[in-house]
């Protein structure tokens, strides 16, 4: 379980060793409130913080979250965070974590487990942006191509690979359960 306090004291501990951010420094209270209040739904949530001159930005993992956000800042410190450990990676790995998606596909052995895996996903405020222009109250099977559209339009290609491997096991799930 996420140790909030521990994890805020390191933050502001390596910020103010490393002097940064120069600007922005708001960023790092928007960080901690961010973990304060995630922490109430997902405790055991994991996520890149990455330290730069000109902020901070702290990434929830396994959500499906635009890689831009690690592959396109540089010279920064990448730390990941987990329980009461804030951890110094390199930047290669924290491209790795990013990468990383949401669930394990094939976990899902029938339709509603994976239709309710991604209703929880696509539900999230870290995979919603606000141009896009979807009923997001309640996905459906039906949704998931407007949902690709937008992150492909977005540039997201996480999660439009994501999705479209999404829709091959829903298909097969489908088709498995009608010759069952």
């Amino acid at each position: 379980m996420l140790d909030v306090k521990t994890i805020i004291s390191k933050m502001q501990k390596i910020s103010e060793e490393k002097q940064w951010p120069t600007s922005n420094a708001d960023s790092l209270t928007h960080d901690e409130l961010l973990l304060e209040k995630d922490f109430v739904e997902h405790p055991n949530r994991e996520y890149i913080w990455i330290l730069h001159a000109d902020g901070t930005c702290l990434i929830p993992l396994y959500q499906g979250v635009d890689p831009v956000y690690v592959k396109y800042w540089p010279n920064n410190y990448y730390y990941h965070v987990v329980e009461d450990k804030l951890n110094s990676i390199p930047e290669s790995m924290a491209e790795s974590l990013i990468y990383e998606p949401p669930f394990n596909i094939v976990s899902c052995t029938s339709l509603s487990v994976l239709v309710d895996k991604m209703n929880s996903l696509l539900n999230e405020p870290a995979s919603q942006n606000v141009i896009f222009d979807i009923d997001n109250q309640r996905t459906t099977e039906a949704s998931w191509s407007q949902w690709r559209n937008a992150f492909e339009c977005c540039g997201n290609t996480l999660m439009v690979e994501f999705i479209d491997k999404v829709k091959e096991h829903a298909a097969k799930l489908t088709k498995l359960r009608l010759v069952a």
